[in-house]
């Protein structure tokens, strides 16, 4: 039996682009999900030149497009491989009141960066 995944990108260990099958609000659906660990999410998002960010976990669900439906989920985990992404879409098949919007979990993280990075 093959994996109940599929890679379509992957930016290094730390951000992985996947779609699987799963059930949203009583439909079946593929979820075209962006996985990442929350470090990554951090970086990425770290433009303003401050020396210190702040993040939670996060699953955050956008708008279907036909019977695909955008997910970014940001994890505190130092990769993402495989054991995460399993257990990443047992997570998402498991949560019964999943809705549109970001659902943010589990604890704060201060990140901290140095200043050449803010450069």
């Amino acid at each position: 039996m093959g994996k109940p995944f599929i890679i379509l990108e992957a930016q290094g260990n730390t951000c992985t682009r996947v779609h699987f099958l799963g059930t949203f609000q009583g439909r079946e659906v593929i979820w075209d999900a962006t996985l990442m660990t929350l470090e990554h999410h951090s970086h990425k998002l770290h433009r303003t030149g401050a020396e210190i960010a702040v993040h939670r976990p996060f699953i955050e669900i956008g708008e279907s497009a036909g019977n695909s439906i955008p997910l970014s989920v940001a994890l505190d985990v130092s990769v993402i491989d495989e054991p995460v992404i399993l257990k990443t879409i047992i997570m998402i098949r498991n949560y019964r009141r999943l809705h549109e919007g970001r659902h943010e979990f589990g604890e704060r993280r201060i990140f901290r960066f140095s200043q050449e990075q803010n450069r």
